[in-house]
C-alpha cells in the first residue's frame, strides 16, 4: 500500500466513524425520547386514573344518598346536575348513567356510545365494581362501574384523560431540550472518539506499513519494499525515456560464507546477533541514495545508485572488508566473510526478478571460485544458471526422495577381493536424469539442506547394511561427510540412534572426510573424530595429498585410513616423482599405524605397482564402477 492509499484509507475511516457515531447519537436520542415519552404518558395516565377512582367513589356515595331520598327521576336528575360533586367533574365526564336492576334508567350525560361497556359488564354479570379503558373519537377514556350493596342501584361513569395532554406537552418540551443537548453532546463525543480511534488506527497502520516493508530482526528494508521501490524507479525511468545504454543501478547479492556454522554450533540467538552486527556494518557502508535489504536468512541485497559515474568496486571491497572483520559474540570472535554477485540495471536486466537471478548466478560463481565477488556476464555458461535452478530444487528433492545411494567396491590388492563399499549419492532428477555429486554437492553445502542430506545418507547406508546383514552378508560401508557436518552437535547422537535402530555394529560403518574439509578447523575435527571413534565408527581422510595442510595432521587426528588421491595414481607409472611420493606416503602412514587406500585405479598395472609399493587396499573403475544395490549385492560374500 502506498502512502497515498494509506491517506485515502485514513480519511475514509474518519468519515465512516463520524457518520456512524452521529447515527448512533441520533438513534440513542430517539430511543431516549420515545422511552421517556412512554414512561411519562403511562405515569400521567396512572395518576389521573387513580384520582378519577377517588372522585368516582365520592360521586357514587353522594349519588347513592340522593337516590335513596328522591324517587322522582326528573327531580333526581335536577338534583344531580346541581350537586357540587357533579359540577366539579362535569368538564371531564363524557358519560354518566344510572342503572336500576342492571338496566339503564337515568342518563345524565352521554357523548360517547357506552353499549360496548354495558355488554362487557353483562358478560361479567354486573360485578360489585369494575373499571377499564377505551378509545373513542380520538380520545383516551377510562370508565368506572359501581353497584350498590342492595343490588338495585348502579352507576357507570366515563371520563376522558384530560390532564394527559397537558402533561405530555410539558414533558415533550422538556424532552426536546434534553434531546437537543444530548444530541450535541453525542456529536462532540463522536468527534472526539472518531479522532482518537482514527489516531490509533493511523498509528497501527503506520506500524503495519513499517512491518510490511521492513525486516523485524535488523530493521532494514525487506524485499517487498525493494520491489515497490524498484518498480517506481523503473517506471519513472521509462517515462523520462532515459537511454538504456547507461547503467543507472547495480544489484548486489551478498551471501555470508560461514553463517550456517555459527547458527548450527552456537544457536539461532547468536546467529541473529551476528546478522544484526553485519546489517549495521552494511548500513554504514552505503549512501542515503542506496537501498539495503535483508533478502532472507544470511543474504542481503543492495540496490546501488550509480549516478555521477559511481564505481561499484570500492563499495564491494568495503563490504567484503566489513563482513570479513571479526564479530565479537558469545565470548568469542566470529569471522564469516561474504560472497557477492553484481548485476547491472538495465544492462543485465530491466525486471527485478531477472536482476535477482543474474546477481545470484554471479554470487554463486564468486562462492565457487572463492574470489569474493563476481560480475554477471552474459557469456557465462548455462551451467551457472542451471546450478541456481538446481539449488532451488534441493529441498523438494529431499522431500520427494529423489536422492539414492550407489556403491563402489573397495578391494584387497592385488587380487581384487571385495572387502568394503563406498556409498556415493546420486540425484534422480525428474528432468535432468541421474546427476553425479560433482553437480550438486557444492550446492548442498551452500544451502540449508546439508544436515538433512547427510542424515539421509547416514540412514540409507545403515539401513542397507542392515538388509545385507539380514541376508547373511556383512560388509563395511563408508560414507562421505561435509565439513559443515562437523559443527552439528546432533551428528554423533544421530549416528548412535540409527545404528541402534537398525541393529548394525558400528565397526561396519566408516566416515570419510576430504583433507581440505578436515583441516577447516583442526579442533572441531579432532572433537568430531573422537566422538565418532568412541562409537566404534571407522574414520578416513579422503583425497589426501591435494590440500595445503601439513603431514603433521596425520599425527593430530585419530583416523584409521588414509586415501591417496586419484591424481597421484593416474600419473604414477609415467612420472617417477609421483611414484616416489606415493611410496613415501605409504611408508609414513604405516609408520603411524594408518591403513592406506589408493583410489582411482583404472589398470591392472597400477594395481600391481601399488601393491609393490606397500598399498593393500584399492578402489577404482578397474575393480568396479559405482553400482546400484541390485548389481553390487551378488558380489558380497
Amino acid at each position: 500500500m502506498s502512502n497515498l492509499d494509506v491517506s485515502i484509507s485514513d480519511t475514509s475511516l474518519r468519515r465512516r466513524l463520524l457518520v456512524g457515531s452521529i447515527s448512533l447519537a441520533i438513534a440513542v436520542s430517539i430511543i431516549f425520547i420515545v422511552v421517556a415519552y412512554r414512561l411519562a404518558s403511562d405515569l400521567a395516565e396512572s395518576t389521573e386514573v387513580k384520582e378519577f377512582n377517588k372522585q368516582f367513589q365520592w360521586f357514587f356515595g353522594e349519588l347513592e344518598g340522593l337516590y335513596s331520598e328522591i324517587e322522582d327521576p326528573d327531580k333526581l336528575l335536577t338534583a344531580v346536575l346541581n350537586a357540587p360533586f357533579y359540577q366539579s367533574l362535569e368538564s371531564d365526564l363524557v358519560a354518566v348513567e344510572i342503572l336500576v336492576n342492571n338496566k339503564l334508567q337515568y342518563q345524565i350525560r352521554n357523548t360517547v356510545d357506552t353499549t360496548q361497556i354495558i355488554e362487557e359488564l353483562g358478560m361479567l354479570n354486573f360485578p360489585i365494581n369494575a373499571n377499564g379503558a377505551m378509545d373513542a373519537n380520538d380520545q383516551h377514556l377510562v370508565w368506572q362501574f359501581q353497584r350498590s350493596s342492595d343490588n338495585i342501584f348502579s352507576l357507570l361513569a366515563v371520563r376522558k384523560i384530560s390532564g394527559l395532554e397537558d402533561a405530555l406537552d410539558y414533558i415533550v418540551n422538556r424532552l426536546s431540550i434534553t434531546a437537543f443537548l444530548t444530541f450535541w453532546l453525542a456529536i462532540w463525543a463522536a468527534l472526539v472518539m472518531s479522532a482518537l480511534i482514527t489516531k490509533r488506527f493511523e498509528e497501527n497502520n503506520e506500524k503495519l506499513a513499517y512491518l510490511a516493508m521492513h525486516d523485524s530482526l535488523t530493521g532494514l528494508k525487506n524485499r517487498t519494499y525493494l520491489v515497490e521501490f524498484f518498480n517506481s524507479q523503473h517506471a519513472e525511468r521509462k517515462n523520462t525515456e532515459l537511454s538504456t545504454d547507461v547503467n543507472s543501478a547495480a544489484l548486489l547479492m551478498i551471501d555470508l560464507n560461514k553463517f550456517k556454522d555459527v547458527n548450527d554450533t552456537f544457536g539461532h540467538t547468536t546467529g541473529d546477533q551476528l546478522i544484526q552486527v553485519i546489517a549495521l556494518r552494511l548500513k554504514k557502508a552505503i549512501t542515503k541514495k542506496d537501498v539495503l535489504v535483508r533478502y532472507g536468512g544470511d543474504e542481503f541485497v543492495i540496490l546501488l545508485n550509480l549516478d555521477d559515474s559511481r564505481d561499484v568496486i570500492p563499495l564491494v571491497s568495503a563490504i567484503l572488508i566489513c563482513c570479513g572483520q571479526p564479530v565479537p559474540l558469545a565470548n568469542t570472535q566470529f569471522e564469516v566473510g561474504a560472497s557477492i554477485g553484481v548485476a547491472y540495471y538495465p544492462q543485465d536486466g530491466e525486471i527485478l526478478d531477472t536482476l535477482f537471478k543474474h546477481a545470484d548466478i554471479a554470487m554463486y560463481q564468486a562462492k565457487k571460485l572463492r574470489t569474493g565477488f563476481e560480475f554477471y556476464q552474459k557469456q557465462l555458461p548455462d551451467f551457472s544458471e542451471r546450478q541456481v535452478l538446481l539449488r532451488g530444487q534441493l529441498s523438494q528433492a529431499l522431500e520427494s526422495q529423489q536422492f539414492i545411494l550407489v556403491y563402489q567396491p573397495k578391494v584387497s590388492l592385488p587380487d581384487g577381493k571385495l572387502i568394503g563399499l563406498e556409498a556415493l549419492a546420486r540425484w534422480q532428477h525428474p528432468v535432468e536424469g541421474l546427476l553425479s555429486p560433482a553437480e550438486f554437492i557444492d550446492l548442498i553445502e551452500q544451502s540449508g539442506t546439508i544436515h538433512s542430506f547427510s542424515r539421509f545418507v547416514i540412514t540409507e547406508a545403515i539401513r542397507q547394511a542392515s538388509e545385507w546383514m539380514a541376508a547373511g552378508k556383512s560388509i563395511p560401508i563408508s560414507i562421505n561427510l561435509s565439513a559443515y557436518n562437523l559443527t552439528d552437535v546432533e551428528l554423533v547422537p544421530f549416528f548412535k540412534q540409527q545404528l541402534d535402530h537398525y541393529q548394525v555394529p558400528a565397526h561396519l560403518l566408516e566416515v570419510e572426510l576430504t583433507e581440505s574439509a578436515s583441516m577447516a578447523d583442526i579442533k572441531i575435527t579432532q572433537n568430531a573424530f573422537a566422538q565418532l571413534h568412541s562409537l566404534g565408527i571407522k574414520l578416513s581422510i579422503d583425497d589426501f595429498g591435494t590440500g595445503m595442510s601439513s603431514f603433521a595432521y596425520l599425527r593430530e587426528l585419530d583416523m584409521d585410513f588414509v586415501k591417496i588421491d586419484r591424481s597421484f595414481v593416474a600419473t604414477m607409472l609415467d612420472d617417477r616423482r609421483n611414484e616416489l611420493l606415493i611410496k613415501g606416503l605409504i611408508s609414513m602412514c604405516h609408520s603411524l599405524e594408518k591403513n592406506v587406500i589408493a583410489e582411482g585405479i583404472e589398470t591392472e598395472a597400477q594395481a600391481q605397482k601399488l601393491f609393490e609399493l606397500g598399498c593393500r587396499i584399492g578402489q577404482g573403475y578397474f575393480f568396479g564402477k559405482p553400482s546400484f544395490v541390485s548389481d553390487i549385492t551378488p558380489r558380497i560374500s
